[in-house]
């Protein structure tokens, strides 16, 4: 499993309810300009620019109450985009303990549409 996170280049993230990091991939701590052992344990909305973490935080939310996983764009900074997918993580009652988020950089993308 770690041999994947750390060959990842999109960032891969498995976090609280309350946004606490649990397990981050390299690529996913750099994106924040920090290393893995400086984001596990922190809560990433408050490592996200505040409008940032404000669009972030009703996402989780309704990825939370809705159970379901949630896929959107985000212009982060001037002309830097994220493909984010947002999964709730279920236990056996089907509740929600976690969840999983994997960010992809499509700024070049954007830039050649």
């Amino acid at each position: 499993m770690s041999a994947i996170l750390n060959a990842a280049t999109d960032s891969i993230v498995m976090a609280e309810l309350d946004t606490t990091c649990v397990i981050i991939n390299p690529a996913g701590a750099a994106r924040l300009d920090r290393g893995v052992d400086e984001v596990v344990g922190q809560r990433l909305c408050e490592l996200l620019a505040p409008e940032v973490a404000l669009r972030r935080k009703a996402v989780v939310d309704q990825v939370i109450r809705t159970k379901q996983p949630i896929q959107f764009e985000d212009e982060e900074k001037q002309n830097i985009w994220f493909e984010h997918s947002i999964y709730p993580v279920l236990d056996e009652q089907s509740s929600v303990t976690r969840i999983a988020v994997v960010s992809r950089d499509i700024s070049q993308h954007k830039q050649t549409e």
